[in-house]
């Protein structure tokens, strides 16, 4: 509405159409931080007509798919494994030993750690400090809904030798259902942590 501009609830702060592409004649939409509510149709129109009557003129339509982050890692026993949230929508990482069908929970955003210090937040990341071999398998973090923003098999080299006795850590059963990401129809594939530029000619 020329200078002026409407955001969706869902939507505050993350949708724009940048005024210098739209005098372009560019009104691609720009969606950042983008999740999984987010996948669906999006479609612009151009209103042309007078004020009492306007009709709706389609431009372009978009099917947006949103996919989760997958990696493979690996890490020389005694180092740091650093593991990227991404997102701000990062709420817990969860861990499956390789060979063991039990989740563990090593990080919750907002929960104090106590003396359990071996997993430290810095800024977007997570830092499991001093790995060894039993730090090998599954790592997932997930949202406030518990659906899966990023999983990283993590494999453990060497050799090195550990002092001190292994952290126990809090042990939860996840809901398969809710751990993995959804099964969407993919047309544009978009990383979490990624801008969506949706073109509308």
């Amino acid at each position: 509405m020329g200078k002026d501009s409407v955001q969706g609830e869902s939507y505050e702060n993350r949708a724009d159409v940048p005024m210098e592409m739209l005098a372009e004649g560019n009104c691609s939409l720009i969606l950042s931080d983008v999740r999984f509510r987010d996948a669906g149709i999006y479609e612009s129109y151009l209103v042309v007509g007078q004020s009492r009557v306007k009709n709706q003129i389609l431009i372009h339509s978009v099917r947006l798919a949103v996919v989760d982050h997958k990696h493979i890692q690996s890490v020389e026993s005694g180092k740091d494994l650093i593991l990227d949230l991404y997102t701000n929508q990062a709420k817990m990482l969860v861990f499956q030993q390789e060979g063991t069908p039990e989740w563990r929970v090593l990080w919750q955003r907002g929960q104090d750690s106590g003396g359990e210090r071996w997993v430290e937040e810095r800024g977007r990341k997570l830092v499991v400090r001093e790995v060894v071999t039993s730090n090998s398998g599954t790592y997932r973090v997930v949202d406030e809904e518990g659906l899966t923003l990023s999983t990283v098999k993590v494999s453990v080299t060497g050799s090195v030798a550990t002092t001190g006795s292994e952290v126990k850590e809090k042990q939860i059963s996840l809901d398969s259902g809710k751990v993995d990401a959804p099964s969407l129809c993919l047309t544009v594939v978009l990383f979490l942590s990624s801008h969506a530029l949706i073109h509308l000619p």
